[in-house]
């Protein structure tokens, strides 16, 4: 059992490449059946999935979102190459309709210096900056500027990001990202970016174990991240020698026997 309070004996740079690599593995575990059945034996749960994407949430924003019926490998694949472009395009287009019209909403909405990704990176982006736009539409702690929010809003409408897009990527969203739960309507309390990683690292250090005990190809441990290719001989690499083969004894006659007796007279 991991302890959920100190972080002290977690260094720095594991906390780092803790969301890089458990985003990784959720994502193989979201597009794998195969995978997602051997970690079923040991007590991986929806359940189980749902806390690890919500985990990965508190440490970039995104909010997890309930499915109803679980997608298939295919759809989600699917569900991660379309939110890769849709990112690339959609964030461009809100940079430029907001950075000088809307300056304080640009600000809202890139806050953390929010990006594009591709892969399933674009699972967190997108639902983080979806999260924002909602967040401009109705937090009451934006209370004070809401005429400029929803300005803001009709702005990006017109550009295409209308009500009816960010809720068909929304689904896209909770595709992958299935078996999460919706939050309570008022906003989450603001976490520690250290508590939030050390608590993934707990999640993810338990099941990336398991996950070892569970699964024997090494092909689906290489798709979750925990294992990395083998690099391939390359030709004309020099081979390790053949010890030297010992010669071949002379067979001897029998002791006190000369080899060659002398022909009888």
């Amino acid at each position: 059992m991991h302890s959920n309070n100190p972080i002290e004996d977690i260094t720095p740079e594991t906390l780092a490449k803790t969301p890089k690599r458990a985003l990784g593995f959720l994502s193989g575990v979201s597009r794998n059946l195969e995978v997602r059945r051997a970690l079923a034996a040991y007590g991986y749960t929806d359940a189980v999935h749902q806390e690890g994407w919500e985990l990965l949430g508190a440490t970039g924003g995104s909010r997890p979102i309930a499915l109803a019926g679980a997608p298939s490998p295919t759809n989600v694949t699917d569900a991660i190459t379309e939110l890769g472009g849709w990112s690339v395009r959609n964030f461009k287009v809100t940079d430029a309709s907001l950075r000088h019209a809307h300056t304080a909403q640009h600000a809202y909405v890139f806050s953390g210096e929010l990006k594009a990704q591709q892969g399933g990176g674009a699972v967190v982006a997108v639902g983080t900056f979806l999260l924002r736009l909602d967040g401009l539409e109705r937090d009451p702690e934006r209370a004070a500027t809401r005429d400029d929010d929803r300005a803001a809003l009709e702005r990006l409408g017109a550009r295409g990001l209308t009500e009816e897009e960010r809720a068909r990527v929304q689904r896209l969203v909770d595709t992958v990202q299935q078996g999460t739960t919706v939050p309570a309507e008022t906003p989450r309390a603001a976490v520690a970016a250290d508590t939030a990683r050390a608590a993934l690292y707990r999640w993810f250090d338990e099941w990336s174990e398991i996950a070892h005990v569970a699964i024997t190809r090494r092909d689906l441990l290489i798709r979750l991240g925990l294992a990395s290719p083998r690099k391939p001989v390359k030709a004309g690499a020099a081979q390790p020698a053949q010890p030297a083969q010992p010669a071949t004894p002379e067979r001897a006659g029998p002791p006190g026997r000369p080899s060659a007796a002398p022909a009888p007279n």
